[in-house]
C-alpha cells in the first residue's frame, strides 16, 4: 500500500488552476471586445481602491516625465491601469484562439509564387483573423 497523501498546499495549487480554467473558458465564451471592455471597468475600479499603487505608479511616471502636468500625469496612470487588466483578460480569450491562419505554409507559398510580398501576406492573414475575432 501507498502513503499517498495530499498536502494542503497542492489542494491549494489544483483549485487555484482550476479557477484559472474557469476564468479562462468564461472569457472565451465571451466576445473580445466585451472582455477587454469588461477589463477597462475592472482596472478602472484597481485605479479607485489601490491608492498604493496609483501613488506608486504616478511617481514612476513623474519621474519619466518631469514636464508633465499632474493632469497628465494622472490620466496617464488611469490609462494604464486599465489598459493593464484590460489586456490581461484579453489574454485568456487570445490564447484559445489562433492569430494565424492554420493554412499559412499554403498561403505564403501562393504568395510567393504569384510574386506577392511575403511580410505583407503575413500581416495580411494576421490582421484579418484578429478583426474576425473582435466581431
Amino acid at each position: 500500500m501507498s502513503d499517498f497523501r495530499l498536502k494542503p498546499a497542492d489542494v491549494f495549487d489544483y483549485l487555484v488552476y482550476l479557477v484559472y480554467r474557469g476564468v479562462g473558458w468564461a472569457l472565451g465564451c465571451l466576445p473580445l471586445r466585451w472582455v477587454f471592455g469588461l477589463g477597462q471597468f475592472i482596472g478602472w475600479l484597481g485605479y479607485l481602491l489601490l491608492g498604493g499603487y496609483r501613488r506608486l505608479a504616478m511617481a514612476n511616471i513623474r519621474i519619466a516625465f518631469p514636464d508633465w502636468s499632474h493632469e497628465e500625469v494622472k490620466r496617464c496612470s488611469q490609462r494604464h491601469f486599465k489598459d493593464l487588466v484590460a489586456n490581461l483578460l484579453c489574454s485568456f480569450v487570445l490564447l484559445e484562439k489562433p492569430c494565424m491562419r492554420r493554412d499559412w505554409p499554403r498561403a505564403l507559398w501562393t504568395a510567393l509564387s504569384k510574386r506577392i510580398p511575403h511580410k505583407l501576406v503575413g500581416e495580411t492573414y494576421a490582421a484579418s483573423d484578429l478583426r474576425a475575432s473582435l466581431r
